[in-house]
């Protein structure tokens, strides 16, 4: 990148040289009625103009190039935490019905996994069927860390009871290694807890990735 952006700046310099030499030529001055006298001072002062654009260059470059890259590359490349705590709950849920919830766990930050190892995540997943966001509500943010509580809604079987249930979540966020990771969470209330017909299969609540299941309702608790 920084290679890239350097030849950018020296090719761009070239041209705004050439540019510069063709008005400091004398052919030009005498067409803009500039007097015999100071046709020589105008040129130098365009010879020293180049000078000094292509020995500053450089330098402006490094330091325009660590502004633009924390201000602008990285924060783009980066995301909103907002979209990593969504990536994450997507990649639960993906991994669910797979089996493999390494691409959530990696979503964790490294004190997270310090505490808790993958089979523990798993465990704490071992009666989720279904799980998914509603809602995400940014409670504060700085540059390095966020607080975020999102709505979950989730379908759970415990004993062979199935249940919908829809909790609020309280998330810790923090940047690691360039990127945004899930520090730490806790459940704010007791989740609303529904429970679906006997017979219903998970995948009745699978409608659209970004509307919450609707399951039958026969009693709340």
């Amino acid at each position: 990148m920084m290679m890239f952006l350097s030849t950018t700046a020296a090719f761009a310099g070239v041209i705004i040289a050439l540019i510069a030499l063709k008005f400091a030529g004398r052919d030009y001055l005498y067409k803009v009625n500039c007097l015999s006298q100071y046709i020589l001072l105008s040129q130098i002062g365009f010879l020293l103009a180049i000078i000094v654009l292509f020995t500053s260059a450089p330098t402006m470059l490094n330091l325009a190039v660590p502004v633009i890259r924390d201000t602008v590359i990285i924060p783009i490349l980066r995301g909103q935490p907002e979209a990593t705590l969504t990536s994450y709950y997507t990649a639960i849920n993906n991994g669910i019905s797979r089996g493999y919830l390494w691409n959530a766990y990696n979503l964790w930050s490294s004190s997270q996994k310090a505490e808790h190892h993958y089979d523990q995540f798993r465990g704490m997943l071992k009666d989720t069927q279904y799980i998914q966001v509603r809602e995400v509500k940014l409670i504060s943010r700085t540059t390095d860390s966020a607080e975020i509580v999102a709505e979950v809604t989730a379908v759970v079987d415990e004993n062979g009871v199935r249940k919908y249930l829809v909790e609020k979540i309280d998330h810790n966020l923090s940047i690691e290694e360039g990127w945004w990771r899930v520090t730490s969470f806790q459940h704010l209330e007791e989740p609303l807890v529904y429970f679906a017909p006997p017979n219903a299969s998970p995948r009745k609540y699978k409608t659209d990735s970004h509307v919450a299941p609707k399951a039958p309702v026969l009693t709340a608790h």
